[in-house]
């Protein structure tokens, strides 16, 4: 499943791609969860994935705190603020990481756009690349979370196995409509939200 999806991610065109990033990128940008927010975690992206230099960019110019992942032993990572200037280093997965930062606290982070590989929009359930930090951490964390989903990202339930006790994304937004019609830069619902739930994650 985590390879059909990788392979079709890969295969979308540029322009395709850039159109359902600038779309996703509006939504996200209206919704109250980003202008609530003062702190944002957000992803180095992969060439495949949505890139998130234009999430960082508005972050700064709206003045919010922009944090980034640091990969840890067993599994584990931890967030810490980024600039324009932070040193950063490519880990062993092939993710941009920063090598400088302090970690900053859990409760300090009030918006978590979480990345993956697909997303149930009826469910909230999320597929992830298999390491299972993001997973980890979320146990942990309180605040709100959203993803964004390319159309090859995104099902209505979930085909991947799912189990009781996996946490859920509260939102997901996507635009494979709207771009279809050429309404990108419209107002549209954003995916249901979901009650999530704190307990013990699994790799996925």
């Amino acid at each position: 499943m985590r390879r059909e999806i990788m392979n079709k991610m890969q295969a979308i065109s540029i322009a395709d791609k850039t159109r359902f990033e600038s779309c996703l990128f509006h939504k996200l940008f209206e919704t109250s969860l980003w202008q609530n927010a003062q702190t944002v975690a957000v992803t180095m992206a992969t060439p495949m994935e949505i890139q998130t230099d234009q999430i960082m960019q508005q972050a700064w110019r709206e003045g919010k705190t922009i944090l980034v992942p640091t990969t840890l032993p067993d599994w584990q990572m931890k967030f810490s603020e980024y600039h324009s200037d932070t040193i950063v280093e490519t880990n062993d997965h092939g993710i941009r990481e920063p090598v400088n930062g302090e970690p900053v606290s859990l409760n300090e982070i009030d918006l978590i756009i979480v990345p993956g590989l697909g997303f149930s929009t009826a469910t909230g359930y999320r597929l992830g690349f298999g390491g299972g930090y993001y997973d980890r951490f979320l146990e942990h964390y309180n605040g709100h979370t959203v993803s964004l989903a390319l159309p090859m990202q995104t099902f209505s339930e979930p085909e991947w196995p799912t189990y009781p006790h996996d946490i859920r994304i509260q939102t997901i937004i996507t635009c494979e409509s709207e771009v279809d019609r050429g309404e990108a830069n419209i107002e549209t619902t954003i995916s249901k939200k979901l009650t999530m739930h704190h307990l013990s994650l699994m790799a996925y």
